[in-house]
């Protein structure tokens, strides 16, 4: 048994894992020491208008079992051990990107097994901070549905052939419910007191055409208005301190060495507004590092 990060993959084969560079890589070289650069999944209540954030976030792992383990008689204290040793940092990190903004991290933690073997009885994990420590408890997925549901002020389709990739067996299973799993944000980078730098939602350009052809506002409002409309009311609960957070979206090849950047400004159900486009960036033998130092420079917020 061991656990890992959520990982993109086919929904029809979990085998087929995508691949490919992590941006996280052209972005941490920037980051000041001790800055951290988060993800985490996160509730929109779709009842009210404008949508407003949950206060609960979901650090989301992977639980993956060898033989004879099954996900269905669970150690929960060796379960929680494992957390312990090696996701703490993390989920104190995501603590100090949320808690100032009034949001309470737990952690998920899914069964990575066959599709096949997951039902309403399907076991998930829960792990949160306590006044000893940390605690885990076991829920059903089932459960799981009606949290998601009223977190999200009411049921959530995907939509009728639910996704074709997805960050966990259990995300798959459920994009063809009316519980959808709620989605994440990519990048949130802070430093050590909690203060955010910048948020930024990566997009993967696997098309020969040019990026140009496909930013994001070609395909908002639809299809993708409740991706963005998502992750706006994220960035606006996060301003509504008073702080100037920058949201980016920053677009990379799989083709060429390209990257783009686009800084979002305001955004109505109709319209998203573009305050600043970097155009195509050609990073051709590039290291890590020099494309962090251009996208930090570029976003100006790191200091």
């Amino acid at each position: 048994m061991h656990i890992t990060r959520p990982q993109q993959a086919l929904c029809s084969d979990r085998s087929k894992v995508s691949t490919g560079v992590n941006p996280d890589d052209w972005i941490m070289p920037s980051l000041p020491i001790g800055s951290s650069l988060v993800s985490f999944h996160f509730f929109v209540n779709w009842d009210k208008t404008p949508p407003l954030v949950s206060k609960e976030v979901l650090m989301t792992r992977l639980v993956h079992f060898e033989p004879p383990e099954s996900h269905m008689t669970t150690d929960e204290q060796a379960l929680l051990g494992l957390f312990l040793a090696s996701e703490v940092q993390c989920f104190e990190a995501i603590e100090r990107a949320c808690g100032p903004h009034g949001q309470r991290v737990r952690a998920l933690l899914l069964p990575e097994v066959p599709i096949s073997r997951i039902n309403d009885e399907t076991p998930v994990w829960l792990v949160s901070r306590n006044d000893h420590g940390f605690g885990l408890a076991a829920r059903s997925l089932k459960t799981l549905k009606r949290f998601i549901q009223d977190e999200s002020g009411g049921a959530v389709w995907v939509g009728a052939k639910g996704l074709t990739f997805g960050t966990s067996a259990v995300e798959c299973v459920l994009s063809k419910s009316d519980a959808a799993y709620p989605g994440d944000v990519d990048a949130v980078a802070c430093d050590t007191q909690g203060h955010i730098y910048f948020i930024a939602e990566y997009k993967k350009h696997t098309l020969d055409s040019p990026i140009g052809e496909h930013l994001a506002e070609k395909y908002y409002p639809k299809p993708d208005g409740r991706k963005y409309r998502r992750l706006d009311a994220l960035v606006s609960h996060y301003r509504s301190s008073g702080s100037h957070i920058p949201f980016v979206i920053l677009y990379y090849s799989t083709k060429t060495p390209t990257v783009r950047l686009q800084m979002i400004g305001k955004m109505s159900t109709e319209k998203m507004d573009v305050v600043k486009d970097s155009g195509d960036i050609d990073i051709a033998g590039w290291s890590n590092a020099k494309v962090a130092t251009v996208i930090a420079g570029w976003i100006g917020a790191v200091t």
